[in-house]
């Protein structure tokens, strides 16, 4: 149920995407009862009946196709990303250089990347403080 913006509540229905595993918990359940029954007869066998779950309904090959799709799917649209993330990683790869530089080398014990991760300008941009619980919060990671 989400919340509309007339504030009224919505319900969305989409297909859950692991119906067949809970499927295969329930059969499971009624397989261990079964089981337990023909071990204890005395202490199970009124709880034990057939299981409304049929092998067929847990096959799970059309499930695994439509998941290999959906990979494939999110590859192809993060594909066209791929130059710019390759030219970013390029651009920072070029630059710890001067920036170590500028910082001299780390101490004994701190890590190569200690002066790398002191450069300002590989850092990201700083969040905007556009609410004043936003504001507050970034306040409080600066110390002012």
């Amino acid at each position: 149920m989400l919340t509309g913006p007339d504030g009224k509540s919505v319900e969305v229905a989409s297909p859950r995407l692991n119906a067949k595993d809970e499927l295969m918990r329930v059969r499971a359940l009624y397989l261990d009862i079964a089981q337990w029954a023909a071990e204890e007869s005395a202490r199970w066998g009124p709880w034990a009946v057939p299981c409304p779950i049929s092998d067929d309904e847990i096959h799970k090959a059309k499930e695994r196709k439509r998941r290999k799709a959906r990979m494939d799917q999110r590859t192809r649209e993060r594909l066209p990303v791929l130059p710019i993330l390759i030219s970013a990683v390029d651009r920072r790869r070029a630059r710890p250089p001067t920036c170590s530089k500028r910082h001299g080398t780390p101490s004994p014990g701190l890590s190569s990347l200690a002066p790398i991760l002191h450069c300002a300008e590989l850092l990201p941009p700083r969040p905007q403080a556009t609410s004043p619980g936003l504001r507050s919060r970034l306040a409080d990671v600066d110390g002012t």
